[in-house]
């Protein structure tokens, strides 16, 4: 072979051997400075608001009034008055102190009227009378008592029915029933919806 011809075949062959030696991979660098923060994507889509729900609320059925449980009448400052006591374990000191207790009845008649108490309207008789409640530890009183004498008023029978709401930590804002956490507790109707009860 020629000489000429047989150093260009060592260049060649030594020259890929050189570039891959000198191809090999040498000490990590220092890492690069933060880039710019990207732009904001759009706000998605506002979800479907939830169905209002019962948490910690607690409701009764409707319960039918029976004559035999109101107490016998008593004078009360100069009130003759009778009591539906309702014994309720939910009743419980933070209710007392924070809660707010709604009671409803439903007078079956030619119309059925749910009503929240206090009601002020004849209801055993044809004369004015007021049905209310009070709350005690693990119980609610229903009172009867004419308004404007100290006659027996008479009781509530079987056709008419009672439900009570009890609700912890609110505070009534005033009015015939008051208002709680954006619902008017005079109005059953809200009531239930707003706290998802069923009929």
């Amino acid at each position: 072979m020629k000489p000429f011809l047989i150093k260009y075949f060592y260049l060649v062959v030594l020259i890929p051997v050189f570039i891959c030696s000198c191809a090999e991979e040498g000490d990590v660098g220092p890492q690069g400075a933060k880039g710019d923060q990207g732009t904001q994507g759009d706000q998605g889509e506002q979800g479907e608001q939830g169905e209002p729900g019962t948490a910690n609320v607690i409701y009764s059925d409707w319960i039918s009034f029976d004559a035999a449980d109101w107490t016998l009448p008593s004078n009360f400052f100069g009130q003759m008055r009778r009591t539906y006591p309702i014994e309720e374990a939910a009743i419980t000191e933070s209710i007392l102190n924070a809660g707010t207790v709604a009671v409803y009845v439903k007078f079956t008649g030619t119309a059925t009227i749910i009503q929240p108490l206090p009601v002020e309207q004849p209801i055993t008789q044809t004369k004015s009378q007021v049905l209310n409640h009070n709350i005690q530890l693990g119980m609610i009183n229903l009172l009867l008592f004419n308004q404007d004498d100290i006659l027996d008023p008479g009781t509530i029978g079987t056709g008419n029915s009672y439900r009570y709401v009890i609700i912890p930590g609110g505070t009534p804002t005033g009015g015939r029933g008051g208002r709680i956490a954006g619902v008017d507790l005079s109005n059953y109707q809200e009531v239930k919806v707003f706290y998802n009860i069923p009929d």
